[in-house]
C-alpha cells in the first residue's frame, strides 16, 4: 500500500472512530431525558454582568464517555433566557468546548437563581424564555437555588434595555421594543439599536 493509500485510510479511520463516539439520535434523546437524575460535572459561565448578557454551560457525565450539556445565554437587562440549548456530546468534544479560558467555574446554585431572577424579570416585561429552556432547565432539577447567597440585579439602572445582537433584524427590533414599551412605563425602557446599512443616509445626496 502507498503513503498515501496508507494516510487515507487512517483518515477513514479516524473519522469513523469519532462517528462511533457520537451518540445517535435515539440515544441523545435516552441521554437527556435521563440526565437529570446525574449529578452535575461542570458548571460554567462566560461574559460580563456589567455588559449584562452572560452564558451559562452545566454538564453531567451520564456515561464513561458522553456527557449531556445545556446552555443558557441570559439577558440580564431586558430578555432573560435569549437562547437555550440540549444536548448529548462526547466528552473530547466537550472538553474541547470548555478547556477555554473564557470560561470560568459557576457555583449551580448560583447559575440557578441566576437564570430563574432573568426569567422572572423578562416575564415582568413580556417576554417569555427561549422555546427549548424549559427542557434545558431539567439539568438543574437537583440544584437548590435556594442555597446561593449571592443577589443579582436586573435591568439597567433601573430600567429595561435592549441591546440588539447583530444576528436581530430590524423586525424582531421593533417586535422586540413593542413589547417592552408596553409592560414599562414611558421613559422607563430604552434600547440600543445597530446601524443597518439602508438606514446610513448618504450625506452628499442630500438624504
Amino acid at each position: 500500500m502507498s503513503n498515501s493509500a496508507k494516510k487515507a485510510a487512517k483518515r477513514k479511520a479516524k473519522i469513523k472512530n469519532r462517528k462511533k463516539s457520537q451518540p445517535s439520535k435515539n440515544m441523545n434523546a435516552s441521554y437527556i431525558r435521563d440526565a437529570k437524575n446525574f449529578e452535575i460535572h461542570q458548571c460554567q459561565i462566560n461574559g460580563c454582568f456589567e455588559d449584562g448578557l452572560v452564558a451559562i454551560t452545566v454538564s453531567k457525565r451520564v456515561a464513561p464517555s458522553v456527557v449531556v450539556m445545556a446552555v443558557f445565554n441570559v439577558d440580564l437587562y431586558c430578555l432573560g433566557i435569549k437562547d437555550s440549548f440540549i444536548s448529548s456530546s462526547s466528552m473530547e468534544i466537550h472538553d474541547q468546548f470548555l478547556n477555554n479560558p473564557i470560561y470560568s467555574h459557576y457555583n449551580p446554585e448560583d447559575a440557578k437563581k441566576l437564570i430563574e431572577g432573568a426569567v422572572e424579570y423578562a416575564a415582568g416585561i413580556g417576554f417569555k424564555p427561549h422555546k427549548d429552556f424549559k427542557k434545558a432547565f431539567t439539568m438543574f432539577d437537583n440544584v437548590d437555588s435556594s442555597k446561593s447567597a449571592m443577589n443579582f440585579t436586573f435591568g439597567n439602572n433601573g430600567q429595561p434595555m435592549f441591546i440588539a445582537g447583530p444576528n436581530d433584524s430590524p423586525q424582531k427590533c421593533e417586535k422586540i421594543i413593542s413589547t417592552m414599551e408596553q409592560f414599562t412605563k414611558e421613559g422607563e425602557s430604552a434600547f440600543i439599536m445597530p446601524v443597518y446599512a439602508n438606514e446610513i443616509f448618504d450625506e452628499d445626496a442630500g438624504e
